[in-house]
């Protein structure tokens, strides 16, 4: 009989500012609700968490006590942990998630997704094999044949071209590709009728404002509408809004990739959209868009990079917010005011917004359109 399958989740966080804050508490959020899906899915056999919040650990062990926890104090660094935690643990057919991933990931989901590997040898499976969110390989060994990966984006290439494991892939949808990276990861989440019983229960406390992303949504809803793309997008992407809606599509696709080429990381990122800024200032650019377009979906971080800016997590989340008030640095302050007052809805946030958030407001507006 094939050997169960065990879940590694990560759970992280800051809680410097209130906006940290609120990222990190829609993360364990995620968590519990992951936790308690994997409880019943059969091909999996423990449930172990590493957290940096020993109060968070606390509440893992109080309402499922069988869940193993571990507390991380030492500097984060996520593939020398991961391959700690399998080696620790001696886990044969690991299968590792980040918290804020695979929101709409249900329990059939899980099992089908474990077992790939617990049927399986020398192989792994991902939600997107060349910038992972979850993944799940066998044997667990394999993570010592590669060079541990700063992040988990990269953790699904490197097994499947270092260690030599044969790779799969899910096919792009909301439930393989949504995950929680910004604010308006958060706001998408509150809208959409799949939000798990924790995340809504916790986003609900905190209030958030989604108007932004209703007033998206009305405009998916009507076929006809013209929406422009830009940032990181995919052409599946691309594909899934134009059939599922009937909107109109504009897309700069622009530095796919940038983060894992080491491009952002040199220097060397540049978008048309950033050399259209640069030369005319945000308001401009965005009444240029709007010139094409009902709705704007803003890969924002690509403009960042073009710029030479990586503002501080909770100078981004605010501009996500567009609470552009709030933003003590000039620039990005003027770029989210101008969106904030653009002749047409933007909405702004990191690559899951032209990613799987959009495929998760296309879900939310196909499910409750007019007949």
């Amino acid at each position: 009989m094939p050997s169960s399958v065990e879940l590694v989740l990560m759970a992280g966080g800051e809680e410097s500012c209130p906006e940290e804050i609120m990222m990190t508490e829609a993360w364990r959020a995620s968590a519990l609700d992951w936790i308690d899906r994997a409880c019943g899915v059969e091909a999996i056999s423990r449930v172990l968490v590493a957290t940096n919040s020993s109060r968070f650990a606390d509440r893992i062990r109080r309402i499922h006590p069988s869940v193993e926890t571990t507390v991380d104090s030492a500097p984060f660094h996520f593939g020398r942990r991961l391959r700690e935690i399998v080696a620790t643990n001696a886990l044969q057919k690991p299968f590792y998630a980040g918290a804020g991933s695979g929101v709409l990931f249900t329990s059939e989901n899980m099992q089908a997704f474990a077992q790939v590997v617990q049927d399986g040898e020398e192989t792994l499976i991902a939600n997107n094999f060349y910038s992972s969110d979850f993944v799940a390989f066998t044997p667990g060994e394999a993570i010592e044949r590669i060079e541990p990966p700063d992040t988990d984006n990269d953790l699904a290439w490197r097994l499947g071209r270092q260690a030599g494991l044969q790779s799969k892939a899910l096919p792009p949808d909301a439930a393989s590709l949504f995950d929680l990276d910004t604010p308006v990861d958060l706001m998408i989440a509150l809208a959409h009728p799949g939000c798990p019983p924790r995340l809504r229960a916790c986003l609900e406390e905190l209030r958030l404002d989604i108007a932004p992303v209703l007033r998206g949504l009305d405009i998916l809803r009507r076929p006809g509408s013209r929406v422009v793309l830009a940032g990181r997008v995919g052409a599946a992407a691309r594909g899934y809004l134009e059939e599922r809606t009937g909107c109109k599509v504009t897309v700069f696709a622009e530095e796919r990739g940038m983060r894992a080429s080491g491009r952002m990381e040199r220097g060397e990122a540049r978008t048309i959209l950033g050399h259209f800024m640069r030369e005319h200032g945000p308001d401009e650019m965005f009444c240029a868009l709007a010139g094409g377009a009902d709705l704007v979906l803003l890969d924002s971080r690509v403009l960042f990079s073009h710029l030479g800016k990586w503002p501080s997590s909770a100078e981004r989340y605010r501009s996500d917010m567009l609470q552009w008030e709030k933003i003590a640095d000039p620039a990005l302050k003027q770029l989210t005011e101008a969106a904030a007052r653009a002749p047409v809805p933007v909405l702004l946030g990191g690559h899951s917004l032209v990613s799987g958030g959009l495929y998760a407001m296309v879900d939310i507006a196909a499910s409750t359109s007019p007949q």
